[in-house]
Parts: C-alpha cells; structure tokens; sequence
C-alpha cells in the first residue's frame, strides 16, 4: 500500500482561531499557563506567530520585557527605527527584537565578518557567560570596526547580544514544536467528530 502525503494550510483561519482560545491539552513540553496568558494579548494571524509565541512565552523573555514589548510593537504595527539596514534584514520579521539563536549568529557573522562556526561557538559563550567575554567582545569590536562600522554603535550592538544571548533559543527548535501544536488543533477542528469536547 502507497503512504499519502497530506498536505495542509499552515495559515488555516480556523485553526489560528482554535489556537487562539488555547482551549485544548497537549502533552507537548511547553510553558502551557504562561502560553494562555500571553496568546490572549497576541493573537495569531498566521503560523509565524505561533512560532513567535512559543519564543516570546519563556521566563527569561517574560522577565526581559522582550514578550510585553513585542505584543506592543504586533499589535499596533508599530514601525520600527533600525540603526542599519543589516538590522532590518535580519530582525524585521520580529519587528525588531532579537528572538532566537539564528539571529545572534546572523548578526555576528553579517557585522564582525565572522563564519558560521565561529559565530556559533561565539553564541555559545556569550549564552553562557564564559570567562573569556573580554577577549569575545575585543575580537568583534575590532573586526567589525575593520569592517566599516562605528565604534559607538558596534558598542551598542555587542552589548545587546550579551544580553539577549542567554535568553533566546532556536527558532528550529521552536518551529518544529509549532507544527505539533499546529496539527494537534487542526485535527480537532477538521475532524473534531473524533474528539470529545467535554474531555
């Protein structure tokens, strides 16, 4: 017998709304009381936004001020002031605020010219807090000065890595646990005559 590859709409309305009550249990590992919270004020209109959510439902983000602020910016659309255009590229999609690993990376590598191990091992120490970190923000400094950047504004932009670092995760990580979730509430709303409600 042929398997079947089904193929579905990661962008189903009705299951964006079906998500947005968050009124169903999953056995999938998430912050699942700090998610009902946050989804309220969010709303996802699309499944990018649940990957978002994901990133942004997390203590450290919540204790940042990352979550409060990037509700803020969706909701109103705010327009966002880059300091450089490489900025926008890489952290539009987030309307400006750093959500996850492949972000740092980018911004090392993009900025201090740096390959994609070195940015990745770079992320890591910086994650960690390791005691190298003076040597670490030395190196960037200096080749992103080299690059053609401004002393005060690679400054700026180290220091809000260092911060950020720590905090975030993989948007791979966060993706792949979005399709759980996005699946598990399609099944229910597609074919939810296979579903109790009152469980």
């Amino acid at each position: 017998m042929k398997e079947r590859i089904i193929e579905i709409n990661l962008d189903e309305k009705d299951v964006l709304r079906f998500l947005n009550s968050w009124n169903f249990e999953t056995d999938v590992l998430i912050e699942k009381e700090i998610i009902k919270e946050v989804v309220r004020e969010m709303k996802l209109e699309e499944f990018d936004d649940l990957v978002h959510l994901l990133a942004i439902s997390r203590p450290g983000p919540l204790s940042l001020g990352i979550s409060e602020e990037f509700i803020k910016r969706k909701r109103i659309n705010k327009k966002v002031q880059y300091e450089h255009p490489i900025l926008k590229e890489i952290l539009e999609g987030t309307y400006g605020l750093i959500l996850y690993h492949e972000q740092i990376e980018e911004i090392i590598r993009r900025f201090g010219g740096f390959s994609k191990e070195e940015a990745l091992s770079m992320r890591r120490s910086l994650g960690k807090k390791t005691k190298n970190l003076e040597s670490i923000k030395r190196e960037f400094m200096e080749k992103a000065f080299n690059n053609g950047f401004k002393k005060d504004f690679i400054e700026r932009l180290y220091e809000k890595l260092e911060n950020y670092a720590a905090y975030v995760c993989s948007k791979k990580a966060f993706y792949n646990i979005g399709i759980i979730l996005y699946l598990q509430a399609y099944l229910r709303v597609k074919y939810k005559e296979f579903f109790n409600p009152e469980k």
